[in-house]
């Protein structure tokens, strides 16, 4: 061959091979995150999203709801992901003059004088309706929640009923029950005006002229309407349908910064509202929501006084609270409880109905990508930080917005608990593990592995492999775990030592009985370089001592006679002691620890997570290293400072803030004391976790960050807090390059594989004979759905005359069955009949529905035929002639078409070759 035909070849070989090689200059993955630096601000959703398509910001870190904003990031062919888990509701004050105990009215008007700052109220007696659970209950029907999904939102909402989520797994495992109640509560306004027209008179209200009077004054509803997002008009909209029904309507807009003193912050017997437009994000995909009746409808939800005054009625209390602490033992148990619970939270318990769950958008530049969580997106995903990249750079410098910031105090026990707040403190800290934003399961963070031992016969499930689940006939609990802390000797008791003085215990409020077997026991293992190296922000090194003394003033501030003791935290606190069963430090380092509990959840992963962080550093609000919670608790105990909004009510001070206001000074002057005094807090207990020398280590370090950065939040997440901003209304933090992982720790995390149905059925059925379904779950990739990962397949099925539900049965790995007998098809009414399937997944919390109509046909019996003779023929039969068939024309084949492209490629190869046989033949 020609060396010069060689020569060319290798060029363009070279050439090829360049295109690989330019390019790929690989960076290091760097310690912490990808990016350098963020900008948080805030603006109206239509500001922000014209600034995102001007380029002058690189994502917005907010929901869109607008479906006009909606079109323009369409229109600028923006990337975006949409996520369920943002709802609204509305928030009533059920408060009134009534018996503490049973909730009987004595009189339907606030205790107290109104402090809403309206002439229009001042001075007046206030009367509240919704202190009547049945008023409440008539707004199901006064409020159109499809007209607010379709024609306020766009058809970027969809109608939401209860505290069950829709696209949740429970609302799989309950459709039938929540398609019930959805169809009882729907929209009637006829009927919601006659049951308030029929209740109204009862409270001693009287209708003049169209208009509701009470002693003589209007009954004037104070509406707290938010102003940020389409909540707006959510306000208008009920503010109008109440208008109509004869209530003088005192609308007062305003962001959740104006309005939060008016409801979170305030005392329900002062009359500062009757209803505000409230809004919720389920930061991650919620596996079980029973929880949400004792979150959302009893005193066990939050610290704030309009939680603490709730009253009850007894049976649904109950019910709450056993599903607030899964207090059951099979499936069956826990649907019949919920069940329960869902009817009465709309009927009885109804302080707040929700409206509208949220198909929420949340749009971003081509050049950065970052993890949006199924539920929360965005805001809700805790893995956002880790996860945020300029595309092809590694570093870098980006700018966000989102509709408010700063909008409370910041301390990691008991301050902001706003989604715009709680976005960028989780960016700082980081719990032990970390959830996945697609399925809600737990991944280790900070721990190698985990042991889960469960009593056989709770329905306990795992699915990843860092936890293994075993059944036990029993856990039995060591008598050296530990159980509680006493803040009156300052010592930690062991179980062994309840027993003996179960006093200890009842002085918590709860039972003072030691309990020595559990449902469940958790072996965690931590991390090897979990107190070698690895650092929170200001330096100091993450000890043993953190997690001791979180679960010392866990039960500090539960303790009567403690100075910490806060009454609005009690009732969380007794409920979860009551299931509490012990805790175990059975290594140090590395550090194995022992959870023991009657706390349980469906899959395992939680259980492994919840015992890993019952006692880690990261508390309801945020991070906390001992030395910087412990400023605030000494400020507390002296009266100047307090961790929650309740306690700070009622000590007539500041809310502890760390990263501005006057709490700044009062926490410098406790950390220069702290160093003059070597101060060890708890020091009986925590003089074996940590020394003098480290104790002022500890508080020096702090003392220098707060010279450098001007506030006090110390974190240990993958960025740090640079800088606030108060009147710029700005946060910048700053990636953590001294943090133990890389940036690539969750790379691993692909998109969500939910699965896909489909259903195969007859078109037809008919009344009273069997039928079959046939329904295949299969991967969006087509192959079909591991069985292991499904947990469940329900089939609803509706018709003219009802409707009837059931399990699909699994025949083989991907496909399933639904038998319908004689007695099923017996129920239906003739004509059109629905088929809904829904498939649950282990490992994607959203659940699968696919729908098809057949027709049931009525069953019309065959008539039995008598036969008639057959007349014996008197003439033979003629033979017919034989037939000559007519010759078959044999088909002429024509010969298969050769495709152009073929062609084609024949004639270059013919020409390459015939140009290749000339060139080497050729002379010299």
């Amino acid at each position: 061959m020609s060396k010069v035909l060689i020569s060319m070849i290798l060029a363009v070989l070279l050439a090829l091979s360049l295109l690989y090689i330019i390019p790929v200059q690989a960076q290091e993955v760097p310690r912490g995150p990808w990016v350098d630096e963020i900008v948080f601000d805030s603006s109206r959703p239509e500001i922000g999203i014209e600034r995102l398509i001007a380029g002058e910001i690189d994502w917005w870190h907010d929901t869109v709801d607008d479906p006009g904003t909606f079109k323009r990031i369409q229109d600028a062919k923006l990337p975006y992901t949409v996520s369920y888990g943002l709802y609204y509701e509305l928030t009533f004050n059920y408060r009134c003059k009534m018996n503490e105990t049973t909730g009987e009215i004595i009189e339907p008007v606030f205790p107290n004088p109104s402090k809403l700052p309206r002439p229009e109220v001042e001075g007046k007696i206030l009367m509240n309706p919704f202190c009547s659970r049945r008023i409440r209950e008539a707004m199901h029907y006064i409020v159109n929640r499809e007209f607010i999904a379709t024609q306020i939102f766009g058809g970027l909402a969809e109608p939401r009923y209860t505290a069950i989520t829709p696209n949740f797994p429970d609302y799989g495992r309950l459709y039938d029950v929540l398609m019930e109640i959805e169809e009882t509560y729907k929209y009637d306004f006829e009927k919601g005006k006659a049951i308030i027209f029929e209740e109204m008179p009862k409270l001693g209200a009287t209708l003049v002229e169209g208009k509701w009077y009470y002693k003589g004054a209007p009954v004037i509803i104070i509406f707290l309407i938010r102003t940020e997002d389409l909540r707006k008009d959510i306000g208008d909209y009920v503010s109008a349908q109440l208008e109509l029904l004869g209530f003088t309507v005192l609308r007062y807009y305003g962001t959740s910064r104006d309005l939060a003193p008016y409801w979170i912050r305030a005392d329900p017997d002062d009359g500062t509202f009757h209803i505000y437009t409230g809004g919720w994000i389920t930061t991650v995909v919620d596996r079980d929501q029973s929880g949400n009746f004792g979150f959302f409808y009893t005193k066990l939800g939050r610290p704030e006084t309009l939680w603490k005054k709730i009253i009850n009625t007894p049976e649904f209390y109950e019910v709450a609270e056993r599903l607030w602490n899964l207090n059951f033992t099979s499936l069956e148990e826990r649907r019949e409880l919920m069940t329960k619970a869902l009817w009465l939270s709309m009927k009885e318990e109804n302080q707040r109905i929700f409206i509208v769950n949220r198909v929420a958008v949340w749009p971003r530049r081509p050049h950065v990508v970052l993890a949006s969580d199924l539920a929360g997106g965005y805001s809700g995903a805790w893995l956002w930080p880790w996860t945020i990249r300029i595309v092809g750079q590694v570093g870098g410098k980006l700018k966000t917005s989102m509709r408010s910031i700063l909008v409370e105090p910041w301390n990691p026990v008991g301050g902001s608990n706003w989604i715009y707040d709680q976005t960028i403190i989780r960016a700082t800290g980081e719990t032990a593990t970390e959830p996945d934003p697609y399925s809600g399961l737990y991944w280790p963070h900070r721990v190698k592995k985990a042991e889960v031992y469960v009593q056989k016969g709770l329905p306990v499930f795992k699915s990843l492999d860092w936890v293994t689940l075993e059944f036990v006939d029993e856990n039995k609990v060591p008598d050296d775990a530990w159980l509680l802390f006493d803040c009156n000797t300052t010592k930690i008791y062991t179980v062994g030592e309840v027993k003996v003085k179960p006093e200890l215990l009842g002085a918590f409020g709860v039972t003072p009985e030691v309990k020595t077997t559990s449902l469940v026991k958790v072996v965690v293992y931590y991390d090897e370089n979990l107190f070698h190296g690895y650092k929170w922000h200001d330096g100091s090194l993450f000890s043993l001592a953190d997690i001791v003394y979180t679960f010392i003033i866990t039960f500090d501030r539960a303790c009567p006679g403690s100075k910490l003791y806060d009454s609005a935290y009690v009732p969380s606190f007794q409920s979860w002691l009551s299931q509490f069963r012990g805790f175990k430090i059975v290594q140090k380092d590395p550090l194995i620890i022992e959870y023991y509990t009657d706390i349980w959840y469906m899959d395992a992963e939680w259980s492994a997570s919840s015992a890993a962080n019952a006692f880690w550093p990261y508390y309801s609000q945020g991070p906390g290293p001992w030395h910087v919670v412990e400023m605030i608790a000494r400020a507390e105990r002296d009266g100047r400072l307090a961790f929650t909004s309740d306690k700070a009510n009622l000590l007539g001070v500041d809310q502890a803030n760390l990263i501005g206001g006057v709490s700044l000074s009062i926490i410098a002057g406790y950390v220069d004391k702290s160093i003059a005094e070597k101060w060890i807090p708890y020091r009986e207990v925590l003089k074996d976790y940590v020394t003098e020398t480290e104790a002022v280590t500890r508080y020096t370090n702090l003392k220098n960050w707060y010279t450098a950065k001007g506030h006090f939040w110390v974190g240990n997440g993958p960025f740090y807090l640079e800088k606030v901003d108060y009147a710029a209304r700005t946060v910048t933090i700053k990636a953590f390059r001294e943090h133990v992982d890389r940036a690539d720790k969750y790379a691993f995390l692909a998109e969500p594989p939910r699965p896909v149905v489909k259903i195969e059925a007859p078109s037809e059925v008919t009344i009273g004979k069997e039928a079959e379904i046939t329904i295949k779950v299969l991967m969006p990739t087509g192959e079909p759905y591991k069985s292991e990962y499904v947990e469940l397949v329900r089939y609803v099925v509706t018709h003219l005359g009802g409707r009837f539900t059931g399990l699909a049965e699994l025949v083989e790995e991907g496909v399933y069955r639904v038998k319908l007998t004689e007695a099923d098809t017996s129920k239906l009414a003739p004509g059109p009949v629905s088929i809904k399937m829904i498939a649950v997944s282990r490992i994607v919390g959203i659940p699968t529905t696919e729908e098809i109509v057949i027709v049931a046909k009525p069953y019309v019996p065959i008539p039995t035929l008598t036969p008639s003779p057959t007349p014996t023929p008197t003439t033979p039969p003629t033979t017919p002639p034989p037939t000559t068939p007519s010759p078959t024309p044999t088909p002429t084949t024509p010969p298969p078409a050769i495709p152009p492209e073929m062609i084609a490629i024949i004639v270059v190869v013919v020409l390459v070759v015939i140009a290749l046989i000339v060139f080497l033949t050729r002379k010299k």
